[in-house]
């Protein structure tokens, strides 16, 4: 049985893998054998080792006229969101939120 620590490197290589492959995740997933829900757990622990969170930046909307422009928001696991510079606070903080 591996432990811990070998299961971590050998996650972490099939995230590497992954990335590396233009694979979607599901694809890479299938063609290697490994339980898609188990990958994304690994996927998660990766992006959070790799890029840990330095806190939080200030989201001020000064110099935005409502309804024009957009908000971009770059997730530390490279996901990136825009939304249009009218979107509600609430609705910002829900999108937040989901990391």
């Amino acid at each position: 049985k591996m432990s811990k620590i070998e299961l971590q490197e050998q996650m972490f290589k099939s995230v590497e893998a992954c990335n590396q492959s233009g694979l979607s995740r599901r694809a890479f997933c299938l063609a290697n054998d490994i339980v898609e829900g188990q990958f994304y757990y690994w996927a998660r622990k990766y992006n959070k080792h790799k890029n840990p969170v330095q806190g939080f930046v200030k989201i001020t909307s000064e110099g935005l006229s409502k309804g024009s422009g957009s908000i971009e928001i770059f997730y530390p696991n490279g996901v990136k969101v825009t939304v249009g510079s009218s979107t509600s606070r609430s609705d910002l903080n829900k999108i937040v939120s989901c990391w």
